[in-house]
């Protein structure tokens, strides 16, 4: 009896003791800003991908905790979880870029292009300045055949990035 009483008493804790867990191993918020992020099947990364999961079952109306899921499935590789789960983080709060970002990054290295489209035109379209977010999508067109829109991406990134636009600008007369 007594014992139960005390793992009673300890979930609280423990509950906010996994999500500070899963949000110190994981990085916080952040992707690795428009870069690859490394596969890995660390200890820690495994016991940050649980922390995470126990995170979002106790919290599963928090963007935050999904997002944080989805970056943690996508660490271990394991991109189909990653995608559900960033897909929920985004049912949850539609408005947070860095989700849509996310996605975005996902859905092109797993060559799922018209995914990859819907979600970058998400991130122009509440985040417009957003240079990076142009030559991904001017990316994926390039590598779809579709030159005529990658160059309208060219187009728009000239005034936003010139250095970024002449990446983009060579990639598209390879």
């Amino acid at each position: 009896l007594q014992h139960s009483n005390y793992l009673h008493m300890k979930r609280p804790y423990l509950l906010i003791m996994t999500a500070t867990l899963c949000l110190v191993l994981s990085g916080g918020m952040s992707l690795a800003k428009d870069s690859s992020v490394p596969r890995t099947n660390s200890a820690e990364d495994k016991e940050t991908l649980e922390a995470c999961k126990q995170a979002a079952i106790k919290n599963p109306d928090d963007a935050n905790t999904h997002f944080n899921l989805g970056i943690a499935y996508l660490k271990s590789g394991m991109y189909k979880e990653a995608i559900e789960s960033l897909k929920q983080a985004t049912k949850i709060n539609p408005d947070d870029t860095k989700t849509h970002k996310t996605l975005g990054y996902v859905y092109m290295n797993l060559y799922m292009y018209e995914e990859a489209i819907g979600a970058l035109k998400v991130v122009i379209k509440r985040d417009p300045d957003y240079a990076m977010s142009y030559y991904n999508l001017g990316f994926v067109y390039n590598v779809s055949n579709d030159k005529d829109s990658a160059l309208e991406q060219y187009k728009i990134l000239k005034s936003l990035d010139p250095e970024l636009a002449d990446k983009m600008f060579k990639l598209i007369n390879k």
